[in-house]
């Protein structure tokens, strides 16, 4: 899940993140807090949050893009 997430900065601090939610997760269920399936039930709520919020960013960031490259043109090839 955290590799999702900061994937987007750094693949080095994603693949860290998430060994270490992943850790946390066992550490969890091997000490009786949680059931695997809460494990597996944040992990999924996470990652569907965790694309909703990229999918939302690349079409900001692609209409941002196509906003620019209309502007970049000259006037009259806008026309």
């Amino acid at each position: 899940m955290a590799f999702a997430v900061f994937a987007f900065l750094s693949r080095r601090w994603g693949v860290v993140l998430t060994l270490a939610a992943a850790a946390v997760g066992v550490a969890r269920v091997w000490a009786g807090v949680h059931y695997p399936a809460d494990i597996a039930a944040g992990a999924a709520i996470g990652l569907l949050a965790v694309g909703a919020v990229a999918a939302y960013r690349r079409s900001r960031i692609s209409a941002i893009e196509l906003i620019r490259a209309r502007w970049a043109q000259p006037s009259s090839a806008r026309r």
